[in-house]
């Protein structure tokens, strides 16, 4: 009799693990619990208290069913600087589930409290790993996580023979594409934000869901090919306020698929421009289990053959190259512009007459089923008008793609208004 007493307190959280993993076996496990205590009501109740409990706990099931969900939210930095990591992975180990933290390093995500002992794992390119439990996360207020860069070994070696080895690798990663990246129709669901500030504050900001069609895959040709290639759609649409011109109220975003450099041209991959660069050592280091080379870049004469703008200044960033399978994992780029059309390959559109324009576009990449595709796309650009620092961020990150039965898109739109 003593053993059949247990604490109610124990089965409740027994059955909060079980009804997240097999609702059948949980209903099941309560029902032998019942029918136990009915072979010894004479010692604890009576049939109608009997039903009165089965009554009770298969409310209570319902209840773990539908609200047993963890919700995480943080934000992921460089411990050295405090700059927000962008397009960081976080993983629930064992597990389809993750998501990417936003530009400003950003994440949230929502996962079942069957999974509340797995490890939470995040990665970056050029960072060491970062491993906790979700319940250890899912207790942490404003929770920050500091990921710690990678100390880069470097070889010394000469300029020209440094800038011999590392063309030979971006030949490599550009003669590899056909076997990383699909070449073939595919489509992309993404989020898509775009916010203006002005000396550090926020003025207005434009947020909407963006569907990419590319009719033929990674398949680099010329940008006019390219071009004909890609159409996209927006759709729910929310704006801070509405647009005060036409300029304004247009989307831009074709200047994001261009920071695509697997897909498009006019870049650090272009191979018959190659000889145009300084290539150094960027260091070697670990991600996810491959090794990964960082290669720093700097254009000798930038101009539109090399970066499809006709005002370039400067041209430099860093490219990161797994050594394995020679797939491009992500690119840095900065650049000045002395000036940019409000209607051409946009940079700055709704400015007049900036001083030079300073721009940063980070573009990452993500292995889904041993194919790589773009994970999001990062852009932010500063300049000084009569009316002081102006920012333009614009921010894109992959959600959902499709490569078996891609969603078609036809057109594109440059109006925010659909």
């Amino acid at each position: 009799k003593n053993s059949i007493f247990v604490s109610y307190d124990l089965i409740l959280l027994e059955l909060r693990i079980l009804i997240c993993n097999n609702c059948t076996l949980a209903l099941f496990l309560l029902i032998k619990i019942l029918s136990l205590t009915a072979n010894i009501e004479k010692y604890t109740m009576n049939k109608k208290n009997l039903l009165l409990v089965f009554i009770f706990w298969s409310f209570a099931l319902i209840g773990f069913a539908q609200e047993e969900v963890i919700n995480i939210k943080g934000r992921i930095v460089n411990a050295d600087t405090q700059e927000a990591v962008a397009f960081a992975n976080i993983e629930v180990e064992g597990t389809p589930k993750g998501v990417a933290s936003d530009v400003n390093g950003f994440f949230e995500l929502k996962i079942s409290y069957k999974y509340t002992t797995h490890l939470l794992k995040v990665s970056a390119i050029g960072f060491l790993p970062y491993e906790i439990k979700l319940y250890e996360a899912k207790a942490k207020k404003n929770f920050t996580i500091n990921l710690k860069s990678v100390t880069y070994s470097l070889k010394s070696v000469s300029v020209y023979g440094e800038s011999l080895v590392y063309r030979k690798l971006l030949r490599n990663a550009v003669e590899s594409i056909g076997r990383n990246y699909v070449q073939s129709p595919l489509s992309y669901t993404g989020y898509f934000k775009y916010s203006y500030s002005k000396a550090g504050t926020e003025e207005w900001k434009k947020e909407s869901i963006v569907d990419i069609y590319d009719s033929e895959g990674y398949i680099r040709t010329d940008p006019e090919h390219t071009f004909n290639a890609l159409n996209y759609a927006f759709s729910q649409v929310k704006k801070s306020r509405e647009p005060l011109s036409t300029t304004e109220g247009m989307t831009f975003f074709d200047d994001v698929l261009t920071c695509d450099i697997v897909r498009h041209t006019r870049n650090i991959l272009d191979l018959e421009q190659n000889d145009r660069f300084i290539l150094k050592n960027g260091g070697r280091f670990i991600y996810e289990g491959d090794s990964v080379q960082k290669i720093i870049y700097k254009s000798i004469s930038p101009d539109i053959n090399v970066f499809g703008d006709a005002d370039p200044v400067s041209y430099e960033g860093e490219i990161y190259i797994n050594l394995k399978d020679k797939a491009v994992l992500k690119n840095i780029l900065k650049t000045k512009l002395s000036s940019s059309s409000t209607l051409g390959k946009s940079f700055m559109p709704l400015r007049d007459d900036p001083s030079d324009l300073d721009v940063k576009i980070v573009t990452n990449y993500i292995k889904v089923n041993n194919r790589y595709f773009l994970k999001g796309i990062s852009m932010v650009y500063d300049y000084r008008t009569s009316e002081g620092e102006i920012t333009e961020n614009f921010q894109y990150i992959t959600e959902r793609l499709n490569y078996t039965r891609p969603k078609v898109v036809k057109g594109r739109i440059y109006y925010e208004s659909m």
